[in-house]
Order: structure tokens, then sequence, then C-alpha cells
């Protein structure tokens, strides 16, 4: 059977390998994506509220010590309860980190804490699959629409929006840039402090030895003549066993 983890070739080596690196961060459209997919759930949500004959947005809780700055009682998934805020709360900062004042098409929204960190939605979406909350959605708009319908909106968004989601966006990007440094550093650090082994010892290739016999055919062609002269029969009169033409 397969090991547990591993994927089908090479097993999960190089996830391993990038298993402390931080995701991408949002780029300019998805932080549009966000803040509009919000936007479209609220308004969808406000008008079924309507039709149903219930308030137009959900009470809100009263504050305790663990609530931030929006209001969430602790609660950081991107379903949690949404809705406008009132009139005289716009641009309410989703937690310290947030960036304001937002464009007037999103200046009322109710954001959930760190929309902006992708780090953070990423860690949110994972704890939250389990329950299955994303399903929340599925009632007001489906996932193809809603593409469609965010797709269709940054293409006719106004400068000032566009100018908001590219401000987020590179300081987004500068963050995740200093993450990567103070990584690189910490690797190297980890390097220096457990170097690899020395590689073993090259061996030279020996010389293997000449083998030598009784010297038969080595030697000047002088040499080889006598020794073949030395064993050829002798006839009469002392010449070789042949005669010469």
């Amino acid at each position: 059977p397969k090991s547990p983890g591993r994927g089908k070739k090479g097993g999960n080596k190089d996830k391993d390998k990038d298993e402390k690196k931080p995701p991408r961060p949002y780029t300019e459209y998805n932080i549009f994506f966000q803040l509009e997919r919000e936007r479209i759930l609220v308004e969808l949500e406000v008008r079924r509220r309507t039709e149903e004959g219930m308030p137009a947005s959900p009470p809100v809780e009263p504050a305790t010590p663990n609530d931030d700055a929006a209001g969430h009682n602790g609660d950081t998934s991107p379903d949690s309860p949404r809705g406008f805020l009132g009139p005289d709360e716009v641009n309410l900062p989703s937690d310290p980190g947030d960036v304001l004042p937002r464009p007037a098409r999103f200046e009322a929204l109710r954001l959930s804490p760190k929309w902006y960190d992708s780090t953070h939605r990423l860690a949110e979406t994972r704890r939250n699959r389990a329950r299955r909350r994303h399903r929340k959605t599925h009632g007001l708009v489906g996932f193809l629409d809603l593409t469609k319908m965010i797709s269709r909106a940054w293409r006719e968004c106004d400068a000032e929006t566009r100018a908001y989601c590219r401000r987020v966006a590179d300081r987004q990007l500068g963050y995740y840039k200093e993450e990567l440094q103070v990584l690189k550093r910490k690797r190297e650090e980890e390097a220096a402090r457990n170097p690899p082994p020395p590689p073993p010892p090259v061996e030279e290739p020996r010389e293997e030895e000449e083998e030598r016999d009784d010297g038969a055919g080595d030697g000047p062609p002088d040499e080889a003549r006598a020794r073949h002269d030395a064993r050829a029969p002798r006839g009469p009169g002392g010449h070789d066993g042949y005669e010469g033409g």
C-alpha cells in the first residue's frame, strides 16, 4: 500500500521543501474579488430577508472582550453573518491592519478580519472546510454565476476602486517579500549550522600491469629472426631444413 501523504511520483520532497513558504499574496484583482463577492452576497442576503419579512441585516450581538473592531465575536470565517453597516458606521476597520478608507463601493461593508490576507484566509478556509460552512452561499448564487458577475464588475469599475485594490495588493506583496527574505536567512543560517558531509575521496584508477611472456614476438625484428633461426632444424651442411629457391 502507498505511504500516507506521498504523491504519485517522487513523494512529497518538493512539497516538504516549500512547506514553510507563505502562500502568494492576493493580486489587485483578487482583492477586488474578495470585496465584490462580499458586496454581492450582502445585497442578495438583504433582498432575501426583505422578501421573507425579516430585518435587512441580522442583529449584532453585544460586544464582548473577544470581539474585534468590526464586532466579530471570534468568528473569522469568510461566511460569517454578513450585512451592511449603519449610515454612521462607514469604513469601520475589520481589524487593526485594515486599509482605510475604502472606495464608496465598499465603504459600508462589514468585513471579516484580515480579509485581504491570503495566508489568513487560506488557513480559515481549511479550518472551516470540515463544517462545510461555505454552503451558506449556495442558496444565494452559484459559484460560476458569481464569478461572472465579479469579472464583469471588474471590467466596469471606476479608477478609485482600482487604485484602492492596487494599494492593498502592493502592501501585501511587500509583506510577502519580507517574509521570503526572513525565510531565506533562516535557511542559510540552518545550512551554516549543519553543513553537508564532505564527499568521499575519489580513488585514482590503477594502471594495469603489462602482461609479459617469454618474449616471443617482442623486440625488434632482428631479435625475433635470431630466435627463429635458433629453433629451426638444420639440414646437411648446416643449412635450414628447407631448400632455398
